[in-house]
């Protein structure tokens, strides 16, 4: 009876223990998981830093051609405005000549 009851105290602490290393390697397995996922934020945090900067860039060439975009606006009021002048001074000038007014 001794023996048995040895027998069955045995087979209950292997069992425990098949459980124990059963979730011991679950564990390891969701420790190994969580690392591999913190990698992978740290990852992507790295291509956000990358991103913020390639942004900032993209930002500062934007506002250059803005102040460049201003400044050909402008230019081409002026040419606009010159031209305009110089269609109606040909037209004064040669207006009285079609007219028959006044010989070139």
């Amino acid at each position: 009876m001794e023996h048995d009851s040895i027998t069955y105290n045995r087979r209950a602490t292997d069992v425990r223990l098949e459980r124990i290393e059963t979730k011991l390697d679950e564990l390891g397995k969701v420790l190994i998981a969580l690392a591999r996922t913190e990698e992978k934020v740290h990852a992507m945090e790295d291509d956000k830093i990358v991103q913020w900067e390639v942004l900032n860039k993209l930002e500062a060439k934007i506002d250059i051609m803005e102040v460049q975009l201003n400044d050909a606006a402008r230019t081409m009021k002026i040419i606009h405005k010159f031209f305009w002048i110089a269609v109606a001074g040909a037209a004064t000038y040669f207006m009285p000549s079609l007219l028959g007014n006044f010989p070139l």
